[in-house]
């Protein structure tokens, strides 16, 4: 009896002890509940800015993109009315109702009128361009504009400018050789003469430059120019070079046997053909007594000689671009064995000027492939530029890309500088020359204050 009562005793203060601990479970999970609302509201809010980060950065990024379409349309405009802008009207300005593009004066500040586009889903840009100015950058005389634009998307704002420039009226060549691209010398390689480069200049072997050497900015001289001559560094803005305008008037006609005019005098079986424009010496001399040809390609090849008489007349070769001329393998000259020359009987580069248009998408190329020794002016913004073994040229050359092997040899004449930009059928192309992103907003009246 007495064991019973005491399990009922030890019963009874275990359900005591159990009743004591009932109202514990719903504070504790309203505890719980209240923690893990906290955590999920913490993590909402964190998704929700990183969200809006990310949605903000997407803005700014298509904004600065859609400011620079707006530079790069303004840029466009502007050389494609290239032929038709004055100085009276420099600017370029799309009706609103029609969409027809036209030419106009600047405005009162200088600037021209504001130009909006909308690129739709949200883009929208408008740019200014600034009037032409007249300044010497970077050891040349340059016109210069600036473009200002301004993108939008998603209520971000951002705006940014550039300096386009092109070359005004100056002396062709400065002395020397120009490359747009690297520079390259090897071997027993030579310039007598100053060289520049917007790429590296790159000088191998006992190549040399006499004269000032001067790579592209943020370039590079690399190699010993190994003569005690001249300066040496990077340039602090890149040379600008403009296209050539193929003329649309030229004396073909004095290579074209059976035409009706004077024939240029010759030796041998001169191969021409009027149609494709390729013009080959090969055992055979041929002397050019006009002032203009046009040709899609000339090849000098065994005992074949192309004659500049001592008659005070200039002459000028053009190259027309690969895409006039049937395309790959167009559009360029090549000489290419010992026994294959130009002879320029005045000695002054200036009396023969090869212009050759090239392509921005086909090669095209000057060859000069073994012992030649000439006097010429290169102008080929668009080409390559090759020489090679023994070639010994005098006067000057702009190209794309130049470059000199084993002991070919360029001697700087200043009678190549004895004709300007100016004077010449060159196309004033703006090539942009810095690019600034500026403040959100201008800060004073001008377009480009912030800038």
């Amino acid at each position: 009896m007495s064991r019973s009562r005491t399990i009922v005793t030890s019963l009874r203060a275990r359900i005591g002890s159990l009743r004591s601990e009932s109202g514990i479970a719903l504070p504790v999970a309203i505890s719980v509940l209240m923690i893990t609302g906290a955590l999920a509201a913490a993590a909402a809010t964190s998704a929700m800015t990183a969200n809006r980060q990310s949605s903000r950065d997407k803005f700014v990024k298509r904004s600065v993109a859609a400011a620079d379409a707006g530079i790069e349309i303004g840029k466009f405009r502007i050389n494609k009315f290239a032929t038709v802008l004055t100085a009276t009207n420099q600017c370029v300005s799309k009706n609103a109702s029609t969409g027809v593009l036209y030419v106009e004066s600047v405005q009162a500040d200088g600037w021209c009128r504001e130009q909006t586009e909308d690129l739709g889903d949200g883009v929208t840009y408008s740019y200014r361009v600034s009037g032409r100015t007249t300044s010497f950058v970077g050891g040349q005389d340059v016109n210069q504009r600036k473009i200002v634009a301004t993108g939008l998307v998603g209520g971000v704002q951002r705006r940014a400018a550039t300096t386009v420039s092109t070359p005004s009226a100056q002396p062709l060549f400065f002395s020397g050789i120009f490359s747009e691209q690297d520079l390259q010398l090897s071997n027993s390689a030579q310039i007598i003469g100053n060289a520049r480069s917007n790429g590296n200049i790159n000088l191998s072997n006992s190549a040399k430059i006499c004269g000032n050497v001067e790579s592209g900015p943020g370039k590079a001289v690399n190699g010993s120019k190994n003569c005690a001559t001249g300066t040496s560094g990077p340039a602090t803005t890149p040379f600008v070079t403009a296209p050539v305008i193929v003329p649309t008037s030229e004396e073909n006609y004095r290579i074209t046997p059976g035409v009706p005019g004077p024939d240029d005098p010759r030796t041998g079986t001169v191969t021409w053909s009027a149609s494709t424009r390729q013009l080959t010496l090969d055992h055979s001399d041929l002397t050019l007594n006009g002032s203009i040809y046009v040709l899609c390609k000339l090849s000098i090849a065994t005992q074949g000689n192309l004659i500049i008489p001592n008659d005070g007349t200039p002459v000028k070769i053009y190259f027309d671009s690969p895409e006039n001329c049937g395309g790959a393998g167009t559009g360029g000259m090549n000489i290419s064995t010992s026994s294959s020359d130009i002879t320029n009987s005045s000695g002054d580069p200036s009396m023969l000027q090869i212009y050759v248009a090239g392509s921005s998408t086909i090669p095209s190329s000057v060859d000069f492939n073994n012992s030649h020794a000439t006097a010429l002016t290169i102008y080929a913004p668009n080409s390559s530029v090759n020489l090679s073994n023994s070639t010994t040229l005098t006067g000057g050359i702009i190209a794309k890309k130049v470059t000199m092997n084993n002991s070919a040899s360029v001697a700087w004449d200043a009678r190549a500088g004895s004709f300007s930009v100016g004077s010449l059928p060159l196309l004033q192309i703006y090539k942009r020359q810095s690019w600034t992103e500026c403040a959100t907003t201008a800060s004073g009246s001008s377009p480009d204050s912030g800038c």
